[in-house]
């Protein structure tokens, strides 16, 4: 079942830790006792401002309460790793795990995926009913937890894209008590999308805890703890902690980046130094902006102009790319050296670590995004067109390496998944930077567009749109060149000098739901074989075949642009449009109901 390991609570992919020993006791006692009590409500919102806390509270009641034997299942969300942003894999990742946790459960699910095994890429609404309630109420049925009650972890639910399309059903769900006996307990800012959602359902069934507004003495006591045990080593005054301790108030978060900041400092001379330098500061240090600001001046002083705007350079890129990078793609992107950007990540452990598992350059906190992307007043002042401007055309020169059959398939009688060594020859022939640059140059295109990146973007779809392509149909991401050149039609449709570009656009297209729908999709060679022997290249788009076949007897009025398979597995007896023309639902003599993208005749 597809599902993301990486949003497990005790993964190694993300950098997580559990309250300090003796912080937070009131508030993860409380938890605890909800947890437990058989008669309180089936679920628990914990709900605060930015930096409040709340992810590493959640950390700590995964660990008490695995230690109770009643952690069922978690799902910690991320912005910066796409498999922990993604909402369609949280219900599918949560059926995992009670899959293991309960064997009368996997029973169910098996059973299931038997009769229908993509539930998994189904909308939110039928996985919750095949892949929870369903196996849940089997579970039920067998008498098997008794008083026994499972909790389901969900954290940081304000960095997942679209996550109001699983909490619909989700707080329905425990609102009807379809799920009685499962316990949810679930964090996020206070965004108002995620609180219509859950306040809808928090007078039967949701208990509500707002962090932010925890009794000031107890939050400003846990963050005193905090500092006094981190700085043990230092032995600052109780006068000088206690000034700390009002500038972090309510955000621990605050306090955390302070203490990344003094102890990345090498000895404990420096340290000390550090320390005292911020105490000395406190005036100017009165916010979390503040701070970061003081953390970027550190890690940038006694730097010349253009030293300084090489280093801005980079970590404005690694807050503008869409997922995060190694530092040699990051150098590759800005053609810069890798030890400028590893030696600027070692400057800055304050705000930014390198994972250890892969090298992935991770932020912190996402309130350092915050600090860039609202904070104007400062020399690090970030330009959202130009940086996204500057990235496009990196991803075009780097996508200048595209060519036909770049990973040297031997035979177009094989599937890609069946050649020898398949992942390696991809992994070689495309590496992260060009793989990268391949998946996401349109969203940097959307933000950076001007008139010169329109002119290389119509060179760039003619000369490398078919080798493009090819090497997404290689990296299994074929059905996200949909949306990308979409996004192109979207914002050349404003401006009518760029009819040419929605031309090439449109013809692109059509060769893409051609290959998609047919029968040779996962043969990537038979792009060029199979496929564009029956497709129009008007457009001059390379590589041109000397002779095609055009079919001349169209029915009147047909478009093949505008045409879409879908492969039903039974009899049709209905079919129609979405009133957007998005959707296609079809009504087969099975009694089934399927909705497909209109675009690509995927199911949906």
């Amino acid at each position: 079942m597809g599902h993301s390991s990486e949003a497990l609570h005790d993964s190694n992919i993300v950098n997580r830790s559990p309250c300090h020993p003796e912080t937070r006791k009131h508030i993860l006692s409380e938890i605890e006792t909800w947890a437990m009590d058989a008669s309180s409500e089936p679920g628990y919102w914990m709900f605060g401002l930015a930096g409040t806390g709340k992810s590493t509270i959640a950390f700590s009641v995964c660990e008490i309460l695995k230690g109770r034997k009643v952690l069922a299942a978690t799902f910690f969300c991320s912005r910066q790793i796409s498999k922990c942003n993604d909402y369609r894999l949280i219900i599918p990742t949560l059926c995992y795990q009670l899959a293991r946790f309960s064997r009368t459960f996997a029973m169910s699910v098996k059973e299931i995926l038997a009769q229908d095994s993509d539930i998994v890429t189904k909308r939110p609404e039928v996985q919750m009913e095949k892949l929870l309630i369903e196996p849940w109420k089997a579970v039920i049925k067998a008498a098997q937890m008794g008083s026994f009650h499972p909790v389901l972890v969900l954290d940081a639910l304000d960095e997942c894209q679209d996550i109001a399309k699983v909490l619909q059903p989700l707080v329905s769900a425990i609102s009807k008590k379809e799920l009685q006996g499962l316990k949810f307990f679930i964090t996020s800012r206070p965004e108002p999308k995620i609180q219509a959602k859950l306040k809808a359902y928090s007078s039967s069934g949701m208990k509500e805890f707002i962090l932010h507004n925890v009794e000031k003495d107890i939050v400003q006591n846990d963050i005193f703890v905090y500092l006094q045990k981190e700085f043990q080593e230092m032995s600052p005054a109780k006068e000088q902690l206690n000034l700390l301790t009002n500038l972090s108030q309510p955000l621990f978060i605050y306090a955390a980046t302070v203490v990344r900041f003094v102890k990345e400092a090498d000895g404990v001379a420096r340290r000390k130094k550090r320390l005292h330098d911020c105490i000395e500061n406190a005036a100017n240090l009165k916010d979390l902006n503040a701070l970061y600001v003081e953390i970027l001046d550190k890690a940038t002083e006694k730097l010349q102009d253009e030293e300084m705007q090489d280093d801005l350079n980079i970590i404005h890129t690694i807050v503008s790319v869409g997922k995060p990078l190694t530092c040699q793609t990051i150098a590759e992107l800005l053609h810069a050296e890798v030890e400028s950007v590893s030696n600027l990540i070692h400057r800055l452990h304050a705000v930014f670590y390198i994972r250890e598992t892969d090298g992935l350059i991770i932020i912190f906190h996402k309130s350092f995004y915050d600090f860039f992307f609202s904070f104007k007043d400062s020399k690090y002042k970030y330009n959202a067109r130009t940086q996204h401007e500057s990235l496009t055309f990196s991803c075009f020169q780097i996508m200048e390496k595209l060519c036909f059959n770049i990973c040297d398939l031997p035979s177009s009688f094989i599937k890609d998944d069946n050649v020898p060594e398949f992942n390696d020859k991809v992994s070689k022939k495309i590496p992260e930077t060009l793989n990268y640059c391949c998946q996401f140059w349109t969203d940097h295109f959307e933000i950076g567009q001007t008139d010169e990146l329109f002119q290389r973007l119509q060179r760039i779809l003619i000369e490398k749109g078919i080798y493009w392509l090819e090497a997404m149909s290689l990296l299994k991401s074929l059905p996200r060149c949909s949306k990308m050149l979409d996004v192109i039609l979207q914002t050349s449709s404003n401006n009518a000098d760029d009819s040419s570009i929605q031309r090439i656009v449109s013809y692109l297209q059509n060769l893409l739901r051609q290959f998609i729908n047919g029968d040779v999709y996962g043969m990537t060679p038979h792009l060029y074989l199979s496929i564009m022997p029956f497709w129009e290249n008007d457009v001059g788009c390379k590589p041109q075949l000397q002779q095609g076949i055009k079919l001349m007897n169209w029915v009147v009025d047909w478009l093949p642009e505008t045409t879409v398979t879908v492969n039903v597995s039974a009899r049709l007896q209905s079919v129609q449009y979405s009133p957007d023309g998005t959707r296609i639902v079809s009504g087969s003599h099975d009694k089934t109901l399927r909705i497909w993208d209109a675009r690509t005749g995927t199911q949906i």
